[in-house]
């Protein structure tokens, strides 16, 4: 709060003075975001990717409403910023403590909060079974099953998407190794990484985007 004192001098030579105080205006409350009409809202149901769901509602709720951030959405979950931007960005899977919170800053009804629940279960299975159970429940299409990176289940990408299928490889093995090698194993690694970071450097006129992940987990 700042004040501003204003005096005039009136017709017996005395000050007269009035105090103006100025205060500045409140930003909007949640509960005010909450009510704000957002035309398209996303709906959960229209995803097979829980995180793809939080984004597309922070980009349309920040669009709606300039003071919704990443600050603001953390604060009112009770984390750190930085753990929801890493969510957002699908670096990181939503704890399970935290879940309900989701559903309550999403304003989520019962039964688009118990699919919100059962499409993070889904997304962060390793387990096939339970992955292929938990896709019959949420209605989805078979999903692109990334054997390399057991750590979740990734949506298939919609007909027509960025790539056609021929244009991907995918492929995974396991093998037994002794311990004492793993070491030149991650260096082999480490090796074709740079052959393939080179090889793309080397490009002179690129038309294409690809990704590519490696994952190397003990099993057992």
């Amino acid at each position: 709060m700042c004040s501003l004192t204003l005096s005039a001098i009136i017709g017996n030579g005395k000050k007269c003075g009035w105090e103006v105080k100025l205060r500045p205006a409140s930003p909007p409350t949640f509960s005010h975001m909450q009510d704000t009409l957002i035309p398209d809202m996303p709906s959960v149901k229209d995803h097979s990717d829980y995180r793809r769901f939080l984004l597309a509602y922070y980009e349309a709720k920040r669009k709606a409403c300039p003071f919704f951030s990443y600050r603001f959405m953390a604060k009112r979950l009770g984390v750190d910023h930085a753990y929801v931007l890493r969510i957002l960005n699908r670096k990181a899977h939503l704890a399970d403590r935290h879940i309900s919170r989701f559903t309550v800053v999403c304003h989520l009804d019962r039964v688009e909060a118990d699919y919100f629940r059962t499409l993070v279960r889904f997304n962060k299975t390793k387990d096939l079974e339970e992955a292929a159970a938990l896709k019959d429940k949420l209605g989805l299409s078979d999903p692109d099953w990334t054997a390399t990176d057991p750590g979740s289940v990734r949506e298939r990408e919609p007909a027509g998407g960025r790539e056609p299928v021929d244009a991907r490889g995918l492929s995974a093995m396991k093998f037994a190794i002794r311990a004492a090698d793993m070491g030149k194993l991650r260096e082999r690694i480490s090796a074709f990484r740079r052959d393939v970071m080179s090889l793309a450097d080397s490009a002179a006129d690129p038309d294409a985007v690809f990704g590519m992940e490696m994952s190397l987990l003990p099993l057992e």
